[in-house]
């Protein structure tokens, strides 16, 4: 940590620092929630019990109970731990609450994301039944992919009797994001304006507003991620055991969110490894021991489906995107799905570099869905607004990151080397996030897409993070001190706004819009017909809690006695369409 702060840098949880203090074991908490929730699932399913009701009641009264048991080891007073334990159940409550307003409208999570989540609330046991579920949907996504996220959505799920609920997870991750990035700038000496700012511009990622009213991960991955660095980095500051804590427990959270966040996890923690055999060599016992039993967490207790049992039953850990010869990956075959249906045609074949330049030099659009077909460059100061309806999309795949992240990356590419000139100290730090970044991206030819590799929005707040600390020791030129500080910071949250208000405006008229057809088809009481096509378990569940009596039968939307049913973003496929008998 020496590396950024001058002489005079500060711990964020000593010398009176209250606020840096209760937002970090409010952080501590909230991971601690999720990951005692998963634990308690697993229990369950270890012997042999359907999820009981109030099992998310009994988990979050046990996370909120343990910070008090342990106070004395983390190195705090009781009476610090009541205030963030007060704010930790006012951020469940309003995570649960927001929740429940917005339904998943996103297509993986109509398709089978609520589905997973429905056979783990409802009677499957993927640690000793993983290859069937109860209703035989078997999807191989349900099967073998990570499920964190899918336990806290069963546990809720049982409680209140709606599958929109679980979604609560993502709400928590952003609290507890900001609880450990807020400490980390003020530990780099930046002023309480400027931490709250950079923290506030981390969580700004448009990724993560396009899926967190959804089951979609991407955004979750960032997020565990960022605090994953974070709390190692202030852990190299200061051995403080609560930043090991949060480091572990974030990794748990990491590895089973997505199989994409165990590679970034080993890159990450590599690259992070070598560092501090280099800068920190008295910590290399403490990182390998610590990291060695985040392994074996969150691998072979929180991750036992799907990594141990992939192994046993297809002889991978990461199948099916890796395999054997018994059992092939997805992309044996030689057709790779993502790229026949999901990449701008224009972008199919291309190499990487490519991809990103028109990624994130492009007129907003979601090509090859929405009548689009190629990828189309703009110039990035010159946008039409009229093309930001593309964010109504949960995974914008052209300039998803905003329509002038363009020009953030053209000023980091300008503002980094002038940052690092003439101070030694950040070039080290520089170089080894540059590197493992790139590392991370240069894994699979789809992380051009938003979705897939949501870092990249990390890249240019770093020389900011760095003009920001280098001001805090020096005075810099006004001028400069706009250019490369408060311009780049201003064009980052243009970019975050842009997509977080026209994406939530969607999402809450087409929660309102659903709820109320809803309601209205309750009041009917009359059976519909509907056609749901690749959407059959979220949409009978759905149509089941309402009280709503139906047929599946085969619609066409030309039909005029058709409806449609509030379901996906206009211009994507498998529109739920219905008629009243």
């Amino acid at each position: 940590m020496h590396q950024f702060t001058s002489s005079k840098g500060a711990s964020p949880i000593t010398n009176g620092y209250s606020f840096e203090r209760t937002v970090l074991l409010t952080a501590m908490i909230l991971l601690g929630t999720i990951c005692v929730v998963n634990l308690f699932v697993l229990g369950a399913y270890l012997f042999h019990s359907e999820l009981p009701q109030g099992l998310f009641v009994f988990a979050v009264i046990a996370s909120l109970a343990l910070p008090f048991l342990f106070v004395s080891k983390l190195g705090f007073t009781t009476s610090a731990i009541t205030l963030p334990v007060t704010i930790s159940v006012g951020v469940l409550s309003l995570s649960l609450l927001a929740s429940w307003f917005y339904f998943d409208l996103s297509w993986d999570g109509q398709w089978y994301q609520q589905a997973a989540v429905y056979n783990l609330a409802k009677g499957w046991n993927p640690l000793f039944n993983p290859l069937v579920t109860p209703d035989h949907t078997d999807n191989t996504s349900i099967l073998h992919f990570p499920k964190s996220t899918w336990y806290f959505g069963a546990a809720v799920l049982q409680l209140f009797g709606t599958v929109e609920m679980g979604k609560a997870y993502n709400f928590i991750l952003l609290f507890a994001a900001f609880g450990v990035v807020y400490p980390f700038c003020r530990s780099l000496n930046l002023s309480k304006g400027r931490s709250t700012i950079f923290a506030l511009l981390v969580l700004f990622n448009p990724v993560v507003w396009s899926e967190v009213t959804t089951y979609l991960n991407d955004g979750d991955l960032y997020l565990l991620l960022v605090i994953y660095l974070t709390a190692i980095i202030l852990w190299l500051g200061e051995a403080k055991p609560i930043y090991l804590v949060i480091a572990i427990m974030a990794i748990c959270c990491l590895v089973n969110t997505k199989f994409t966040g165990l590679v970034f996890f080993l890159v990450s923690a590599l690259f992070l490894f070598v560092y501090v055999i280099i800068r920190h060599r008295q910590r290399v016992k403490p990182f390998l021991l610590s990291h060695l039993l985040a392994g074996m967490l969150a691998i072979g207790v929180f991750g036992f489906n799907p990594y141990i049992t992939n192994t046993i039953q297809r002889g991978h850990p990461l199948y099916p995107l890796m395999g054997t010869q018994a059992y092939p990956s997805v992309f044996a075959s030689g057709k790779d799905s993502n790229e026949a249906y999901e990449t701008p045609h224009n972008m199919q074949g291309q190499s990487l570099p490519v991809r990103l330049f028109y990624a994130n030099f492009g007129q907003p659009g979601n090509a090859p869905y929405n009548h689009e077909k190629f990828a189309i460059l703009v110039n990035p100061f010159n946008t039409n607004t009229a093309h930001w309806t593309a964010y109504h999309y949960h995974e914008t795949r052209v300039s998803g990151f905003g329509p002038y992240f363009g020009i953030s990356l053209i000023l980091m590419l300008i503002a980094l080397p002038l940052v690092l000139w003439g101070e030694k100290r950040f070039w080290l730090p520089t170089v080894f996030f540059m590197a493992a970044l790139i590392c991370c991206l240069s894994f699979s030819q789809h992380f051009w897409w938003p979705r897939f590799f949501p870092m990249l929005w990390l890249a240019p707040l770093l020389p900011l993070l760095l003009k920001w600390n280098r001001e805090a020791t020096s005075q810099s030129n006004p001028i400069i001190r706009f250019a490369f500080g408060w311009l780049p910071a201003a064009l980052l949250c243009l970019n975050g706004l842009i997509v977080a208000t026209v994406h939530m405006q969607w999402e809450t008229n087409a929660s309102i819009s659903l709820r109320r057809d809803l309601q209205q088809l309750q009041n009917d009481n009359r059976p519909i017909e509907i056609r749901y096509g690749s959407f059959k378990r979220s949409i009978e569940e759905k149509l089941k809690y309402w009280d709503i009596r139906f047929k599946p039968v085969k619609l066409k939307r030309k039909d005029p006695t058709v409806h449609k049913l509030p379901s996906v973003v206009e211009g994507y496929p498998n529109q739920v369409i219905y008629r009243q008998e």
